[in-house]
C-alpha cells in the first residue's frame, strides 16, 4: 500500500565462547553481529536502521542486541550494521550466604573485561551538534570497560544479576567517554522449570 514502506533486511550471528586452560571458571567470548538492509533509502536510515545499545541490559551477552558499551544507546544506526564484543570473564569470589529469612540468596561475583566495536553505513549521534552525522563502513569505533556480575537468588526461586559497569568509549564526537551503568538482569527460570506441577 502507499502508506507502507518495503525493503529487506538480512541479518547474523555468530558467538563463541571458551574456556582457558588454566581454569574452568576462566573464559574467553567472541561474538559478531551483523546486519544489512541495502535498499533501504537514506531518509529512513534514523527511524528504521538498527541501532546499537549502550549497556549490556540482559545478563547474557549472546542475547543482547548490538552492543556498545561506552556510548550512550541509540549512538549508531544504519541500513547496514557490524557489530564484535570481546570478553575476557573471570571469577571475584564465592559468597554464597543470605541475610537470615530476607528472600535474597547472594551466589557469587564473577567480572569481566571487554572490547568492543562497531562500523555502520549510516550514521553517528553528534554529541555537541546533537544531530546526526553520516558514517561509512570504513570507520570503526571502539570501546573498552569492566563489569562485575552479582549472581543471586531473589523471592527464593528467581535467579538474578546485578551488574556494575565502567565503560569508557574511544570517540568523544560520538558521544563516547567514560560511562558508569548498573542494572538489574533476570538470568533465567531453571530453579521454576526444575520443580514440574503435579
Amino acid at each position: 500500500q502507499s502508506h507502507f514502506y518495503s525493503y529487506g533486511r538480512s541479518s547474523f550471528s555468530l558467538a563463541h565462547s571458551n574456556q582457558l586452560f588454566f581454569s574452568l571458571r576462566h573464559s574467553v567470548l567472541l561474538q559478531v553481529k551483523g546486519s544489512h538492509a541495502p535498499l533501504m533509502d537514506s531518509t529512513n536510515i534514523i527511524t528504521l536502521g538498527d541501532k546499537t545499545i549502550g549497556a549490556n541490559y540482559l545478563a547474557s551477552l549472546i542475547n543482547s542486541q548490538f552492543l556498545m558499551r561506552g556510548y550512550p544507546s541509540g549512538s549508531f544506526v544504519g541500513k547496514t550494521l557490524l557489530n564484535g564484543n570481546l570478553e575476557y570473564r573471570f571469577p571475584v569470589g564465592d559468597l554464597y550466604k543470605g541475610p537470615n529469612v530476607f528472600p535474597l540468596f547472594l551466589k557469587n561475583l564473577t567480572g569481566s573485561l571487554f572490547f568492543d566495536a562497531v562500523s555502520v553505513d549510516g550514521g553517528y549521534f553528534h554529541s555537541e551538534l546533537e544531530g546526526y552525522y553520516s558514517s561509512d563502513m570504513g570507520e570503526i569505533y571502539t570501546s573498552t570497560g569492566i563489569e562485575f556480575h552479582l549472581n543471586a537468588t531473589a523471592a527464593y526461586h528467581l535467579p538474578v544479576s546485578f551488574t556494575l559497569g565502567l565503560y569508557y568509549g574511544f570517540n568523544e564526537t560520538a558521544g563516547g567517554g567514560f560511562i558508569p551503568f548498573i542494572g538489574l538482569g533476570y538470568t533465567g527460570h531453571e530453579g521454576i522449570d526444575s520443580h514440574s506441577l503435579k
